[in-house]
């Protein structure tokens, strides 16, 4: 009987040092994700902001093409 439990021991000894491994390999992956994400995060800020500056200088640039030149006030008159 001992040895029967002995030899079941050992075979779940080894599968849960394999599932240790795993665990721990998931839980490094996730880390790093973690990270990553982070990163996308700070990136899509960056975009959010830059998306805000060129419709600024858009905006800009139209009223500026609507505004008349003085040259064109005195041609008018």
């Amino acid at each position: 009987m001992m040895q029967a439990m002995a030899s079941s021991i050992c075979s779940l000894s080894s599968k849960v040092e394999e599932m240790n491994s795993l665990v721990a390999e998931l839980a490094s992956l996730a880390a790093k994700e973690t990270v990553l994400l982070e990163h996308c995060k700070d990136f899509l800020s960056a975009v959010a902001a830059i998306q805000v500056k060129d419709c600024s200088l858009r905006s800009h640039i139209i009223q500026l093409n609507r505004v008349p030149t003085t040259n064109n006030l005195t041609t008018r008159v």
